[in-house]
């Protein structure tokens, strides 16, 4: 958006530039004479409309006197259509923008992201899955233990910074739902990956195609996608944990009871 927003710029720039050097050239291009008397008004002439006389004759005096000056002055027409229509194009794009992102919040934590709360575990003070449950013991409806990092997703000479969430399928059951337009997709076995709609269109991959999943400590593991998911808020990429060695989970995603 930062590149793009600086490109506009740049353009607007260029543009009330070379719209400003045009018309000082050609008032300089005028003897200072002329550029001190008033100008001239165009020279008005007989219209098509005015050789229909029925139709003529109905209107009043100031609509003949804006019809004839309408033809009289093309270009300042001309500027007020562009800048009435340039006005309503973005009218329009801003309903349409707003109409498009009104339901992603519902939709994200709704449909997919099903938890209330992430809860992110100091791994040292709590060794065991069991010891961490007693922090919201009868408070959450329900929870899954899983395993999260920060990752690098590698494809076709394409990488992208993302999120791997690791976890059993019956953990998230009821917590995260993967689907895609035609219903829920199969939990990803060992050496499979589930990965996000939008994730999946900036590394050009889909269903069958391998990745290589790069950790934060360097350890590269190769997935084949098995799915490609819905979501609208960020990059997720989701594996079983034998997939990435079974490592202690730290992060609980909880939902709330009421």
């Amino acid at each position: 958006l930062a590149s793009i927003g600086a490109e506009a710029g740049y353009k607007a720039v260029l543009g009330t530039v070379l719209v400003s050097w045009l018309a000082c050239r050609r008032e300089l291009a005028e003897r200072p004479a002329e550029l001190i008397r008033p100008k001239a008004p165009a020279v008005g002439r007989r219209i098509l409309l005015e050789r229909v006389r029925p139709l003529w004759k109905r209107l009043s005096f100031l609509s003949k006197v804006t019809v004839r000056n309408a033809f009289r002055y093309r270009q300042r027409v001309a500027m007020m259509l562009i800048g009435i229509g340039g006005c309503t194009a973005l009218i329009v794009t801003g309903f349409g923008a707003k109409d498009s992102i009104a339901n992603v919040l519902d939709y994200q934590y709704e449909e997919i992201s099903l938890y209330d709360v992430s809860v992110t575990l100091d791994t040292e003070e709590f060794a065991s899955d069991a010891a961490a449950a007693k922090l919201w013991q009868g408070s959450a409806d329900s929870f899954a233990m899983t395993w999260q990092d920060s990752i690098t997703l590698s494809a076709g000479g394409k990488d992208k910074s993302t999120k791997l969430v690791a976890a059993s399928e019956e953990q998230l059951d009821g917590i995260i739902s993967l689907h895609d337009k035609n219903g829920e997709l199969p939990f990803p076995g060992e050496g499979e990956a589930v990965i996000t709609e939008k994730l999946s269109e900036l590394l050009n991959i889909g269903r069958g195609d391998e990745a290589v999943i790069t950790l934060d400590d360097g350890e590269t593991v190769t997935v084949t996608v098995t799915g490609v998911c819905d979501n609208y808020l960020n990059h997720f990429v989701y594996v079983c944990p034998e997939t990435v060695g079974s490592p202690q989970n730290n992060t609980a995603l909880l939902r709330a009871d009421e």
